[in-house]
């Protein structure tokens, strides 16, 4: 699951934790624009994580790029900051390229 969205960021995070625990077996980028800059959100289910291999702090680390910007995190929840907010539907979709494999 891949969308920029129209919110603050702390919601995004609260968004990103409330689905990967209803839905284990979900993967999700989330973009958000936020006072001119980008933000970009994945987080991984418990049961995405286990079976997937994939690792969000990796991810957002190659997709951050789109957005002129950097990040990291833990293998089930990663962010990065950026200043180009143009790039968030390029960043959305290279994390549903990674996933798709």
């Amino acid at each position: 699951m891949g969308q920029v969205l129209n919110l603050d960021a702390g919601s995004v995070k609260n968004l990103a934790f409330q689905l990967t625990k209803k839905y284990p077996e979900l993967i999700l980028a989330f973009g958000n624009k936020q006072g001119g800059k980008a933000s970009l959100t994945i987080a991984l289910g418990e049961v995405a994580l286990e079976k997937s291999g994939l690792k969000a702090g990796q991810m957002i680390r190659s997709a951050a790029q789109h957005i002129q910007g950097g990040g990291g995190g833990q293998d089930h929840f990663a962010t990065a900051g950026g200043k180009n907010p143009e790039g968030l539907d390029k960043a959305v979709s290279e994390v549903k390229n990674i996933v798709k494999g």
